[in-house]
């Protein structure tokens, strides 16, 4: 059935505009690296233009198509994507594959009625858009005697150039955003729970290439939240192909603050040290983040209410605090865990850092510099670089 080529479109990148070939390369880079060894049989003959023309031969099979359109699907960057069959830009040869596509179709499912869309790309040709519909869809009529413009169960979108004309049916949505890398780096928070990776995925979303940390009590606490941890950035990896995973055992710190400080405190003073130690861990690293992925969401539990945040985010010294989730509600959050493969590994039980050690009342408004007075009666010098050289790195 002629030529078959995948249409992959970029989103936002398109109105990039002088800056529209270092987007285009990045997105190019990470599909390719996302698309592994399926890279090496595909033809791209297009790379820029507001999308990708990638043509799909005869070597390819169909269940390999498939990975393909779902790793197209799954690439931060693209809209929208489609297959898409070339021909010659003629009213008999597109009448001729239009009906064929329609057979193909009519092999899947049943279909009602159909609609023809045909648009002509360049001036000079012999027949309008107009007259391509009409013929072309004389043609689909044999198959399927109903016309239906406003709501087609068979969409026929006609795409007619000089050189080749093209043809495709269902559009499908992609991830949308911007390439991963393409705004930079950030470290990812991961708790376990169903906020964080869904604050992660929205963040490399926007261009953000993470790396993940999880703070953990081991063994005071179970090592299960380190395996749902790791679970959960694997779920991830479709949208970013390699993400490093740091495990910081925080369980001596917990301690300290239990031990020292006002026990209302202790999950504004544990938060604010999660956000100390990724610093130090970034720096030594040499990570190079410009942001911290928290999956805060405004009121949703005691530690997140806005004078709790402000009194957390103090603690970022060098970088922004990013917090995608800031006003989602939890049925929102939920929703995308569900939707992004997060979610039904998010809600396996497990012990977490801040589920240890919890004030029976903790602060709801805490004051910048009671919390400061408080956090002085925690040995950072001395615990910080002994947490340091208990991490766990994982590629």
């Amino acid at each position: 059935m002629n030529e078959k080529y995948l249409i992959a479109n970029f989103g936002e990148i398109f109105l990039k505009g002088k800056n529209i070939r270092d987007f285009e390369k990045k997105l190019f880079e990470n599909y390719k690296e996302n698309l592994g060894e399926f890279f090496e049989k595909m033809t791209f003959e297009r790379k820029s233009g507001g999308s990708f023309w990638i043509k799909l031969d005869e070597k390819f099979k169909e269940e390999e198509i498939k990975k393909i359109l779902e790793i197209t699907k799954t690439t931060p960057g693209f809209a929208t994507f489609y297959l898409a069959y070339f021909t010659e830009s003629t009213i008999e040869a597109l009448s001729k594959l239009a009906k064929e596509i329609t057979k193909k179709e009519l092999e899947k499912r049943e279909i009602k009625n159909f609609g023809i869309f045909a648009e002509r790309l360049e001036k000079g040709l012999d027949f309008s858009s107009k007259e391509v519909g009409q013929k072309v869809g004389s043609a689909v009529w044999d198959l399927i005697p109903s016309v239906n413009l406003s709501n087609s169960e068979l969409k026929i979108n006609i795409k007619i150039r000089k050189e080749k004309s093209f043809i495709f049916t269902e559009v499908q949505r992609a991830v949308g955003g911007l390439p991963v890398g393409s705004s930079g780096k950030a470290i990812a928070m991961f708790s376990g729970g169903i906020d964080s990776p869904v604050a992660a995925f929205l963040a490399m979303k926007r261009g953000l290439e993470i790396t993940a940390i999880h703070f953990h009590s081991v063994p005071q606490t179970s090592p299960e939240s380190i395996e749902k941890v790791k679970s959960l950035v694997n779920k991830l990896k479709k949208y970013q192909k390699n993400i490093k995973l740091i495990l910081v055992p925080i369980l001596d710190i917990q301690k300290e603050i239990a031990k020292n400080c006002d026990e209302k405190l202790r999950l504004v003073l544990l938060r604010r040290m999660f956000l100390k130690v990724a610093q130090e861990i970034n720096f030594r690293e040499k990570i190079k983040a410009k942001a911290y992925i928290t999956g805060d969401s405004l009121g949703q539990v005691a530690s997140q209410t806005l004078e709790n945040m402000i009194v957390t985010g103090e603690a970022i010294k060098d970088g922004l605090l990013y917090r995608p989730l800031i006003a989602f509600d939890k049925t929102k959050i939920i929703e995308l865990g569900k939707k992004i493969g997060t979610y039904e590994i998010s809600i396996l039980p497990h012990d977490d850092s801040c589920s240890l050690f919890t004030p029976k009342r903790p602060e709801t408004k805490a004051n910048i510099n009671y919390t400061l007075s408080e956090e002085e009666k925690i040995n950072l010098e001395k615990l910080i670089p002994e947490v340091l050289e208990k991490i766990e790195i994982i590629d």
